[in-house]
């Protein structure tokens, strides 16, 4: 917005603005930007720019009216000439010129006339609940406790749940009925304290009860991500059996005797995978080539040179034993 108008009250502000129907004025509040602190800013950042100003005058009035002309219209002059924002590079003078659409005047009417209820909203004080606040007083009386400020009492009571004040007003008392109970704690003051242990009791419960809602969802979803990933690595798997099925076999040949060596069995899940690779294998072209390739591997394996050979007769076996009668007729034995 440019400055540089000079605008005079006679009465009020508002029955001011009352003269003219196009300006909606808005209070400012809490969360609001609109104050006085933008300004405040806007004339320290002038100050360093302008540095030391010389103001000539005779009389204290006369200096005071030159301070007040010179820096207010430096300060004008120079915000009407730099750019609003780092976002936006037009200069308020240059917006003063500027003629609007008749849709952008009804937009920022729109805008303007929700901030304002959102202002006049804040405003209004929050009712208090007309239970909370007979319990409230039927607590006080019940227990004949000692308020020196009834009122902000009711205010600050007013701020926990009606679960903790029920429960404080049970343990209070059961405490006040004890025959050692000191009087001196017949107090709102004492009261209070009891009532904000139970709220943090309530609040920690609650904060339990989230926990394990997030616990069972991230569980949830931890197990998704998990079947995702199986899902995904089942399907490389078998792109890579469809694209080189003599690398896959060599490799589950290698899994399956290096757990054969360490528990002297191998589980079926192995055997089931270079079955899939041996369908897929006999079925390729350039079957002598790529025959050769899992032989050369498995002679590259980590295994004593025994172990090596007994594997590529057994490979040799499989791939005839297939080729004649089938994958399902191969009996895989390592």
């Amino acid at each position: 917005m440019p400055l540089g108008g000079e605008f005079y009250w006679p009465v009020t502000v508002s029955e001011t603005l009352k003269e003219y129907r196009n300006i909606i004025p808005i209070n400012a509040f809490k969360g609001c930007p609109q104050t006085k602190a933008n300004l405040e800013g806007e004339f320290g950042l002038s100050e360093r720019t302008v540095r030391e100003l010389k103001i000539e005058g005779f009389k204290k009035r006369d200096i005071a009216k030159n301070i007040l002309t010179i820096v207010a219209g430096i300060y004008v002059k120079m915000r009407n000439m730099v750019g609003r924002c780092s976002v936006c590079n037009r200069r308020p003078l240059d917006l003063m010129n500027y003629v609007p659409t008749q849709q952008e005047i009804d937009n920022a009417k729109r805008e303007l006339q929700r901030i304002k209820k959102r202002s006049n909203k804040l405003k209004e004080k929050a009712k208090l609940p007309p239970e909370k606040e007979q319990l409230i007083e039927d607590i006080v009386k019940r227990n004949n406790l000692s308020i020196d400020d009834m009122d902000r009492f009711k205010k600050v009571m007013l701020t926990y749940d009606r679960q903790a004040l029920e429960e404080a007003e049970l343990d209070f008392y059961a405490y006040s009925h004890r025959e050692s109970f000191d009087e001196t704690k017949r107090t709102g003051q004492y009261f209070g304290g009891i009532v904000k242990n139970k709220q943090i009791d309530i609040d920690n419960k609650k904060k339990e009860e989230l926990k394990r809602k997030r616990y069972f969802i991230d569980e949830k979803w931890r197990r998704k991500r998990q079947d995702y990933e199986r899902f995904k690595e089942d399907k490389e798997e078998k792109y890579r059996v469809k694209r080189h099925p003599e690398i896959q076999m060599a490799k589950w040949i290698e899994n399956a005797q290096n757990i054969r060596n360490s528990i002297g069995m191998v589980p079926k899940f192995f055997y089931d995978k270079i079955k899939e690779c041996l369908s897929i294998l006999v079925k390729k072209a350039n079957l002598r080539k790529r025959i050769k390739g899992l032989k050369d591997k498995i002679m590259s394996l980590n295994f004593t040179i025994d172990q090596r050979l007994m594997l590529v007769k057994l490979v040799e076996k499989w791939i005839e034993d297939c080729k004649a009668y089938g994958v399902k007729s191969v009996t895989l034995k390592l």
